[in-house]
């Protein structure tokens, strides 16, 4: 009798094992369901359409590529575990403006804009995250309903409140660390700063209490904008007591540190609220003094640069490793969690806010800014207007330049005044005669008139009278009183 339980006691422990193989296989079956289909909660994302290759952006004039990572899982952006997206894009831009200038920054989509050889200008990267969001909530999404819905999460007795209801219960302190590192080439002509505290990282926000938060900060030691290419490295700003932090991230405890020690602590920064927006989506990098060379001649010159970034965390909840958690209800385990960014360029495609250089190519998606020094404008060419002398042979008046007008004129001194040559007519011009001068009538001299010239006198003049012209008979009746004058005179005498 003994016997026989101790056999039936060995059939059930049999049948028990067999019993959960069977179920191990079934919900494995419902766990790639599960991942494989909508798993992000009751408002899931809409996924985005796989884009054919080239294919464009028609909201933008110049054909700008779209993005190829929303943050969303896909059939190509999904980690072993199945849980999340491992990529996601992140979207900046490239502006500018006239140093000292009180303009806003041009992200010059409309054209190119225009500077000078000599020049200062100021630069300033934007950076937007807002699909980042989308990896971060749809990883605790999927994670949730997979627990929700997958047996051997029962088995383990692993309930999504474990999780808390916004991952307040996950703890991510294990091999936590994040980064940034922009690299920028500008053209030869563009002289950028060569010491990295002319680049200015606004990562800063305040939390509920005003306190301020520094969310990244530039790590010194890991930059280098001495070269041809500018390379900016910002590390993730938090405090950590782990045996990890202290041990591989040396720089701690800075200015403005935050907090993390949950996945729900990351959500100021990635998600916002409406009072407070998330700093990831407004991250900014202003370079200021950037000179354009001086013998920069006209001409396109660029500024392009490529931005990646990561964040690494190995999260606990409910006493799993992520490894172990994954192994029981993912698709695979796998280590850790692991984004991976990329920067594309802005565009109206992804936020309705178009910083697409006006010359850029789609085949680039990177965010990159030309300035333009423009040709010089030319006046326009006027022909000269020929002088036509009145008169070529009329002399040209001699003109002393040094004579004072109000000094007096002095011969054979600089203040002598220039004599006027002779003017010859103009041809063609009709020629005045001068009037006729009359001739000057000869003295005549009184004579003592005898009998004989007195009637010689007399007759010659009286037969000549009517040939005579005016001016004859006026000579000679001045000759004829002059005659009788003189005879009156003589007769007066002999009467005495």
């Amino acid at each position: 009798m003994v016997l026989k339980r101790k056999e039936n006691g060995k059939l059930r422990k049999k049948l028990a094992t067999f019993i959960f193989a069977l179920v191990l296989t079934t919900s494995a079956g419902v766990a790639v369901f599960a991942a494989d289909s909508d798993t992000t909660g009751t408002a899931p994302a809409a996924p985005v359409a796989e884009q054919p290759a080239g294919a464009t952006d028609t909201a933008n004039n110049d054909a700008t590529a779209t993005h190829t990572s929303s943050g969303t899982v896909t059939k190509d952006n999904k980690s072993d575990s199945g849980f999340y997206a491992p990529n996601a894009d992140l979207y900046g831009d490239i502006l500018v403006k006239e140093s000292g200038s009180t303009a806003d920054y041009d992200t010059e989509h409309d054209k190119v804009f225009e500077t000078k050889a000599g020049a200062t200008l100021d630069f300033k990267a934007t950076l937007n995250g807002k699909d980042v969001e989308t990896q971060y909530t749809e990883t605790l999404n999927n994670v949730k309903k997979t627990i929700d819905n997958d047996p051997r999460a029962k088995i383990f007795k692993v309930t999504s409140d474990k999780l808390g209801a916004k991952g307040e219960r996950i703890n991510i302190t294990d091999q936590l660390n994040s980064f940034l590192e922009l690299e920028i080439t500008p053209d030869s002509k563009l002289i950028f700063p060569k010491e990295i505290s002319s680049y200015k990282l606004d990562a800063e926000d305040v939390d509920a209490n005003g306190n301020k938060r520094v969310w990244y900060y530039i790590d010194e030691t890991q930059s280098d904008v001495t070269g041809a290419t500018k390379k900016i490295y910002m590390q993730l700003n938090f405090k950590n007591e782990s045996a990890y932090y202290t041990n591989k991230t040396p720089n701690i405890a800075r200015d403005g540190a935050v907090t993390i020690d949950t996945y729900d602590d990351l959500a100021p920064f990635i998600v916002g609220t409406e009072e407070m927006p998330a700093k990831l989506k407004d991250l900014n990098l202003l370079i200021n003094g950037v000179k354009v060379a001086d013998d920069a001649q006209p001409g396109d010159y660029t500024v392009k640069s490529v931005l990646k970034g990561s964040f690494v965390s190995n999260p606990a909840v409910g006493g799993f490793t992520w490894k172990t958690l994954s192994g029981i209800i993912g698709e695979k385990a796998e280590e850790k969690i692991e984004y991976k960014w990329t920067t594309v360029q802005e565009t109206a495609q992804n936020d309705n806010l178009d910083g697409k250089d006006n010359i850029q190519p789609a085949s680039d998606n990177n965010p990159w800014l030309t300035v333009r020094i423009p040709e010089p404008v030319k006046p326009p060419v006027v022909p000269e207007k020929p002088v036509v002398p009145v008169n070529p042979d009329r002399p040209v008046v001699p003109v002393n330049p040094d004579r004072d007008p109000l000094l007096p004129t002095i011969p054979g001194t600089e203040n002598e005044k220039p004599v006027t040559p002779e003017v010859k007519p103009e041809e063609n011009t009709p020629v005045v005669p001068e009037k006729p001068e009359v001739p000057a009538q000869p003295e005549v001299k009184p004579n003592v008139p005898t009998k004989e010239n007195s009637k010689v006198v007399k007759k010659s003049t009286v037969n000549k009278l009517p040939q005579m012209g005016v001016s004859t008979i006026a000579g000679a009746t001045t000759a004829i009183g002059t005659v009788l004058a003189a005879a009156s005179a003589l007769t007066f005498k002999k009467r005495k």
